[in-house]
């Protein structure tokens, strides 16, 4: 995902006191609730919490979910956890920050080098060794 808006952040200073701190996030950054709660163990998500084992094994796996009436949407969360790759945070991202990343599917293609000297990393790409 990539994230045109802000990060919140939120620590804790001496004695227990929350620490807000908004940081610009533009460019990647990995929507993961479950490890966010993994990393940051005392901050506040509300009701955001990762399921828990018994929520999983009751969650469809694998299957088709429903679509979520538009009339319930106000019961979604506006913010999504994740981690920021620009600032190296774990933080709250503002969930209309937040967009799929366009990828240029034919930038070697427009990469200006010989093409023998592109040839071996599209080799290495393709072919890896292991």
């Amino acid at each position: 995902m990539h994230s045109a808006g802000a990060i919140t952040c939120l620590s804790f200073e001496e004695f227990g006191c929350l620490k807000i701190e908004k940081f610009s996030a533009g460019g990647r950054v990995m929507i993961d609730v479950t490890n966010f709660h993994r990393f940051n163990p005392a901050y506040p998500m509300d009701t955001a919490q990762p399921p828990a084992k018994c929520d999983l094994d009751d969650m469809n796996i694998g299957g088709e979910y429903p679509a979520i009436p538009d009339d319930h949407l106000w019961l979604a969360s506006p913010v999504l956890f994740g981690f920021s790759f620009a600032t190296k945070k774990w933080g709250q991202f503002d969930v209309t920050s937040v967009v799929p990343i366009n990828f240029v599917h034919d930038a070697f293609d427009k990469l200006v080098m010989p093409s023998d000297q592109k040839n071996m990393p599209l080799k290495e790409v393709k072919f890896p060794v292991t």
